[in-house]
């Protein structure tokens, strides 16, 4: 029932400003009682959608302003995902900058990465399903993000991971060649390794990644339906 009340408020059947129908009005169009409804709206409360006042009823919020990461996943099944998965991958690419700058300063252990790398080599190698090959290399960022020893960037990354992986179209371009991934996760391993006093030049790997993000937007494009034409969100 919330992800049907939060489909109708994503696209549009409530515009922002607008009021819900009461709760006795949508549960009986609905045909659930109204607890549901109540549980329902909560949780589009809390994910920025609606605010309720007493005696008021609720209230369309703007989810650009009052949304999180949270609606990323549900707007890209409603809308044109191209531009959204650019972004994300773009914002992905800034996290990734920051992540290698926390690893140069006093570094974390690095065992864990290798134990999650070599359980993402061996998802690979054994050509594991999508799904199975995310959550591997999910479980290799995650344990660069424990060295890091940054919450904030830890939070930042799972939910924008979510993200890609709940949505199968762009997790599977995102790994169409996982093999590349192994490369660069080698590369950067061998990096955060080098003697202390060796340069710093995190440029190459990022570039690398820009190119890789390239590659998946194209990808993504081969997924698409051709008749997938929705709003623009850029």
């Amino acid at each position: 029932m919330h992800e049907r009340l939060r489909r109708q408020v994503l696209e549009g059947r409530f515009p922002v400003g607008s009021k819900l129908p009461p709760e006795r009005a949508l549960a009986r169009e609905l045909e659930v009682n109204r607890e549901t409804i109540r549980a329902a709206l909560g949780r589009l409360r809390a994910e920025g959608l609606l605010a309720a006042r007493q005696g008021s009823g609720h209230t369309v919020l703007d989810l650009r302003r009052e949304g999180g990461l949270e609606l990323l996943g549900p707007l890209l099944e409603l809308r044109d995902p191209r531009p959204i998965a650019r972004d994300l991958l773009a914002i992905r690419r800034a996290l990734a900058a920051l992540l290698v700058e926390r690893l140069t300063e006093p570094r974390g252990d690095l065992r864990a990465v290798e134990a999650a790398l070599a359980d993402f080599e061996a998802a690979v190698a054994a050509k594991e399903p999508p799904a199975a090959i995310a959550d591997a290399d999910l479980e290799v960022v995650g344990a660069l993000l424990d060295a890091s020893g940054s919450v904030a960037l830890q939070l930042c990354w799972s939910s924008l991971a979510r993200v890609v992986r709940d949505f199968p179209q762009l997790r599977d371009a995102v790994f169409a060649q996982p093999e590349r991934s192994v490369i660069a996760y080698r590369a950067l391993l061998a990096w955060l390794r080098r003697d202390a006093d060796a340069p710093l030049d995190p440029a190459p790997l990022l570039a690398a990644m820009a190119e890789r993000d390239a590659q998946t937007l194209a990808q993504l494009e081969d997924r698409l339906d051709p008749a997938h034409s929705s709003e623009d969100l850029s």
